[in-house]
């Protein structure tokens, strides 16, 4: 797997908290089609960060790639935990995980 597993009762008492709070206005909702959008956005942070490492790795100076890169790191050291509920999981143990499974996918970051 690569990415979080997402808890469908933590999912549904975070999106009911934050229409409690005015931020949700949809009245009519699917959790579970909110919680495979939640896992997608997480899975398609992993797939970039994963493919502008290896293009990165290619041409060192291809700075798109770069800024992918640091993007991505930048997710999984502070934004993920506003798409992964129930536990604090953003920070260096997430992106120690992620690069752990780059380097298992494209073989391109060290496993630390």
């Amino acid at each position: 797997m690569l990415y979080p597993k997402i808890r469908r009762n933590d999912a549904i008492y975070r999106m009911e908290s934050r229409k409690n709070k005015g931020v949700c206005e949809m009245k009519n909702y699917d959790n579970d089609g909110c919680i495979r959008l939640i896992e997608a956005i997480i899975k398609q942070a992993v797939l970039d960060y994963g493919r502008a490492m290896k293009a990165h790795r290619r041409n060192p100076q291809d700075h798109i790639a770069a800024k992918t890169v640091r993007d991505c790191e930048s997710f999984f050291l502070e934004d993920v935990d506003n798409y992964v509920l129930g536990e604090s999981v953003a920070g260096p143990a997430a992106l120690k995980s992620v690069k752990k499974q780059v380097y298992e996918k494209y073989s391109v970051c060290s496993a630390n």
